[in-house]
């Protein structure tokens, strides 16, 4: 039933509701996320809700079941803007750098990338987790312009397999803009890298225009 768990390269929880994934997975589908990552040294990108949902402690909603953040991880939310479910009235492009921790590159690596963000929060660590040596978690990128840069991205070292957990606030499948697109893929694969997984070295590119058709099947007449 679990077999799973020895071929699965990585599982992604993506944007949604924290509170809703634990009640649909239940206790025993947690616990099976949950000895993935801790007891087989598998790797958990958890983007938006899905980082909510892997958090000890959720300033925003009923969520966090996971707890793949260890005991002193808390994601608090919303940033700035009020969130309303299955809409864009609290959509905002925030701006994230990447130009501190282990994904810094002096010779060029990912610098800043304007990112979409609904819904996600920022990542809080408890004063103790500042004296431990190696840290649990590390900050991979930042929120540039919010007052005291928190976290937006953090990796987390869990159980003593060799389990990573890499939580993000922002949705890094949605960028700003066609610049920030290509930017943005770059950095989304520095970030999977940190997840363990092989990524093919890719020469990223603005694609050109290309015409859009529409269909629908309502009697309706596109402007």
């Amino acid at each position: 039933m679990c077999k799973w768990k020895e071929n699965c390269a990585a599982l992604v929880i993506g944007g949604g509701t924290a509170s809703e994934f634990a009640r649909a997975l239940g206790h025993e589908g947690t616990q099976h996320i949950r000895d993935y990552v801790t007891t087989n040294g598998g790797t958990y990108f958890g983007i938006c809700a899905g980082a909510y949902f892997a958090c000890h402690t959720v300033h925003f909603n009923r969520g966090g079941e996971l707890e793949m953040y260890k005991q002193y991880g808390t994601c608090e939310g919303t940033i700035s803007r009020p969130y309303e479910a299955s809409t864009e009235k609290g959509a905002e492009i925030l701006t994230i750098s990447f130009d501190r921790g282990p994904m810094y590159d002096v010779n060029g690596g990912p610098g800043t990338v304007g990112v979409y963000v609904n819904g996600g929060g920022i990542f809080l660590e408890h004063p103790q987790e500042s004296t431990l040596d190696p840290p649990r978690h590390v900050t991979l990128a930042y929120f540039r312009y919010l007052e005291y840069q928190p976290a937006a991205i953090v990796k987390c070292h869990v159980g003593t397999n060799g389990g990573i957990a890499i939580l993000s606030s922002p949705h890094l499948e949605r960028f700003a803009s066609l610049e920030d697109d290509v930017m943005g893929q770059e950095c989304w694969s520095r970030v999977l890298k940190q997840g363990k997984l092989q990524m093919k070295e890719t020469v990223y590119y603005l694609p050109s225009e290309s015409f859009c058709f529409l269909s629908s099947c309502a009697l309706v007449q596109f402007g």
